[in-house]
C-alpha cells in the first residue's frame, strides 16, 4: 500500500492518469479514450474499438497460448495472463 500511496502523494507534481483495472474492465473504450486524451494521441473510435478488442483478456490469454510467456524468466508452470477479474489478487 506504501508503493500506491506514494504515487497518490505525487511529490514531484507530475502529470499522471491514475487508471483502474476495474475501469478497464467495466469502461474499456472509455477508460481508452481518457488515456488517449491524456497523452494527446488522436485515436478515432474505431481505432480505440479495435484496441480494445485486440487487448481483451480474451484475446491476451489466446495469444498468450498460440505465442508462449511474454516474460521468459516467468514460471512455466504459470499463465502470465491470470484471470483477468478484479479483485482477484487477493484470492
Amino acid at each position: 500500500m506504501r508503493h500506491v500511496e506514494t504515487w497518490l502523494d505525487n511529490p514531484h507534481g507530475a502529470e499522471i492518469l491514475y487508471v483502474r483495472y476495474e475501469a478497464l474492465l467495466a469502461e474499456t473504450t472509455t477508460a481508452l479514450r481518457e488515456i488517449c486524451d491524456f497523452l494527446g494521441v488522436d485515436s478515432s473510435d474505431e481505432e480505440i474499438e479495435a484496441a480494445a478488442f485486440r487487448c481483451s483478456f480474451k484475446n491476451m490469454r489466446a495469444k498468450e497460448g498460440k505465442l508462449g510467456r511474454p516474460n521468459k524468466d516467468w514460471p512455466a508452470d504459470r499463465k502470465f495472463m491470470r484471470r483477468g477479474i478484479a479483485g482477484a489478487w487477493q484470492d
